[in-house]
């Protein structure tokens, strides 16, 4: 339980999964997280930490109980689910944090590192962009295929929360499917 240096208040409740050691051994390449909304009498959010095992399901490895969908609440559960990793011996990706240059990410959509210059109705993960352009003009030169990156993989909602998260531990960071076909350049919110 973390508490705000100006006072005696609150930030988090975390718990840490008795098993989270082991999911993230077996499992520790893909995470998702997500809050929820309007769970509590006080307005808390429940913020799940999750492993996506081989199925593609997530399993709670952790959950931070704070008032909103904060990156403070989230690096507390991480700190802690490193803790229990280092305790019993297994590698886990949070518990190495990269110091990063801020960036305000309200103005992410502007930023040339997430914007695709491809076709506007295509989403293409940066480090692929030359080699599926490649593709698209029946040219296809697979020397553009980048090195592969064995970062673990962070997928969550567009929270800046959750931006923060994947900067700090240094983590790709995905739009989950519903967030992506919310940002749908051509204007269709639905959920498909």
């Amino acid at each position: 339980m973390g508490k705000t240096e100006e006072a005696e208040k609150y930030q988090a409740l975390i718990w840490v999964a008795p098993y989270a050691h082991v999911l993230i051994a077996k499992y520790g390449q893909a995470y998702s997280a997500d809050g929820t909304h309007c769970m509590s009498v006080h307005g808390w959010r429940a913020i799940p930490l999750c492993v996506l095992n081989s199925l593609g399901n997530p399993v709670a490895i952790g959950i931070a109980w704070a008032p909103t969908e904060n990156a403070a609440a989230m690096t507390l559960l991480c700190r802690q689910v490193a803790a229990q990793c280092q305790k019993y011996g297994v590698r886990c990706p949070f518990e190495h944090e990269c110091p990063t240059s801020f960036r305000d990410h309200r103005d992410l959509h502007m930023a040339p590192d997430w914007v695709d210059p491809l076709e506007k109705d295509i989403i293409c993960f940066p480090p692929l962009r030359a080699f599926i352009k490649s593709v698209f003009q029946k040219s296809t030169d697979t020397g553009l295929i980048p090195d592969e990156d064995d970062r673990p993989t962070f997928m969550t909602d567009g929270g800046p929360a959750f931006r923060n998260l994947s900067d700090l531990f240094n983590l790709h960071h995905l739009l989950c499917k519903k967030h992506l076909y919310a940002l749908d350049h051509l204007g269709n919110t639905s959920d498909k």
